[in-house]
């Protein structure tokens, strides 16, 4: 195989170019050994195949962004002072952290259920993905020990107590577990993962 330097300033050999602005493209398969470095973005629009070369060893998806969580069952719109969603997507898997405070319910009823999840969740199987929930403040003293599960096939989320008891060991959450039903201030945090 023989390097020809073009007119134009370009290196070119079989399936190999080299342009005068220094990018590089290779036609083909190509194999390197030993330690690589890499100073620039590295774009692979098929994925990376990692620890083999089929579709299981194949991450195809990364992404990072913000989304504005938000609750969306109560019968009347609640006042915000925070409305904090961060994502991270490796693949199949979102992993989300929410800080979500009201200034007032507004007189709301319903349940807690948060919208605006970056994703849909998967159906596939009736999977359950729960998470953490830190109840900062504002929250009734009986309102403990709460888990946040995320809706099969929606991009919501319900808020649960693990109540022993209760007839299926848990209770949905609602404005009632809310000091002063939800006319003061509460705040809280989630984190969790769920396929999507």
């Amino acid at each position: 195989m023989a390097l020809v330097l073009t007119g134009d300033g370009q290196i070119t050999a079989d399936n190999f170019t080299v342009a005068t602005n220094g990018n590089t493209s290779v036609g083909g398969t190509l194999g390197v050994t030993g330690a690589t470095t890499n100073t620039g973005l590295i774009t692979a629009s098929a994925g990376v195949a990692i620890g083999g070369t089929g579709a299981v060893n194949t991450l195809d998806d990364y992404e990072e962004g913000t989304f504005t969580p938000f609750l969306n069952s109560l019968n009347q719109n609640p006042t915000y002072s925070d409305q904090v969603g961060r994502y991270t997507k490796v693949g199949r898997m979102c992993n989300i952290y929410i800080r979500l405070t009201t200034s007032t319910l507004n007189g709301g009823t319903g349940v807690i259920r948060l919208g605006g999840l970056p994703f849909t969740s998967a159906s596939a199987g009736n999977p359950y993905y729960i998470g953490s929930v830190f109840a900062l403040f504002g929250w009734e003293d009986y309102a403990k020990g709460l888990i946040a599960q995320v809706n099969t096939g929606a991009n919501t989320l319900d808020i649960y107590q693990m109540t022993p008891y209760a007839g299926s060991n848990y209770i949905a959450i609602d404005n009632t577990h809310v000091q002063n039903n939800g006319a003061a201030t509460f705040m809280m945090t989630i984190c969790l993962s769920y396929e999507v």
